[in-house]
């Protein structure tokens, strides 16, 4: 999912798995047995013993002339993250080319991000009143004969 993009440092209890001069995707150590080794079984202990919750990947935004990181997108699963990936690869990295000054590229992404976060699908603004809770309001009306055009407030 896309997140607001924040400020973050970066540590050692992360692998990039891909990386081009704006972007790194990253991988949460201690979470897959093809990556084993001392430094997974210490994070995966330390995410166990601590009972967090991370997110198994992460994308991360950084200039080319800078050392600060801002994350931009996490995820769970390997197909939601290369989601993202590829929506960077085909709407943003053609058009930070163009982009001289660093400062500017990383507004520009902000910017972009930020309005992905904006977006709200029109699925999660139906389930805003479930089907129990539609069920209630009809039978509220009905039952205290109140007219429909008016809100039932819980």
């Amino acid at each position: 999912m896309w997140v607001k993009p924040s400020e973050i440092l970066v540590t050692g209890f992360w692998s990039t798995d891909r990386a081009n001069p704006y972007f790194a995707l990253q991988r949460r150590r201690g979470h897959d047995e093809e990556h084993g080794g001392f430094t997974s079984l210490f994070v995966a202990t330390i995410d166990s013993v601590l009972d967090s919750k991370t997110n198994r990947y992460r994308i991360l935004h950084q200039r080319p002339d800078s050392e600060v990181y801002h994350l931009i997108a996490e995820a769970d699963t390997k197909e939601e993250i290369e989601e993202h990936w590829s929506w960077i690869e085909e709407n943003l990295l053609p058009t930070l080319g163009g982009i001289e000054a660093g400062v500017d590229v990383t507004d520009y992404v902000q910017c972009k991000i930020k309005s992905l976060c904006a977006q709200v699908d029109e699925a999660e603004i139906d389930d805003f009143e479930s089907d129990k809770f539609k069920n209630a309001t009809k039978k509220f009306h009905k039952l205290f004969n109140v007219p429909i055009d008016e809100k039932l407030v819980t």
